[in-house]
């Protein structure tokens, strides 16, 4: 991490560069928040110039959750009639764990942050840009990482083809917490 006179000293330059109205090839205000926020890991998603910046836990989490919703929502799009009815029927609430719902906005704020960064500033998961910041209004990761570890290994399968119904329902199903099965 920079120091705080680094930080500083970025800022400023940062500051300059944009009073100045100088060409770059780096976003000043996506470097300006990267430093200001401690959020180095915005550099190495954004540049090629930044491998050597690690991906905290928490940015490989939301990334791995926007990937297991995209693979949710194609495959349950591609289902037939009869396997989307299949899938319906499997849980009274399936329709709410087919979408990502966010993160919870008074206690999963980095994940909040990180969501919004990747999708809107960042250009990634751009097919959440509508609910990239949802506020869940309840915590999610638990319940994200349970889907996930059943999405975790399905995902080594679905090259080339998109999810089934009975593999969709299998990760959905996880969303309910083991103790009101």
């Amino acid at each position: 991490m920079p120091t705080v006179i680094e930080k500083l000293t970025i800022a400023m330059l940062c500051d300059l560069h944009k009073k100045l109205g100088v060409e770059s090839q780096y976003d000043v205000d996506l470097v300006t928040q990267a430093v200001g926020e401690d959020d180095l890991w915005i550099l190495r998603w954004a540049y090629n110039d930044f491998n050597e910046i690690d991906n905290p836990e928490e940015v490989v989490f939301v990334g791995d959750v926007f990937d297991m919703f995209s693979f949710i929502g194609r495959g349950y799009a591609a289902l037939s009639q009869d396997d989307k009815t299949k899938v319906d029927q499997s849980s009274d609430h399936v329709a709410a764990w087919l979408t990502f719902s966010g993160y919870d906005g008074n206690n999963e704020s980095r994940y909040r942050s990180i969501a919004h960064t990747l999708v809107n500033r960042l250009n990634r998961f751009t097919e959440f840009s509508d609910v990239a910041n949802n506020n869940s209004h309840c915590p999610m990761v638990n319940t994200y990482a349970r889907m996930y570890a059943a999405f975790e290994p399905i995902r080594k399968n679905v090259i080339m083809r998109e999810m089934t119904a009975d593999e969709i329902i299998q990760v959905v199903s996880e969303a309910v917490h083991p103790d009101n099965r």
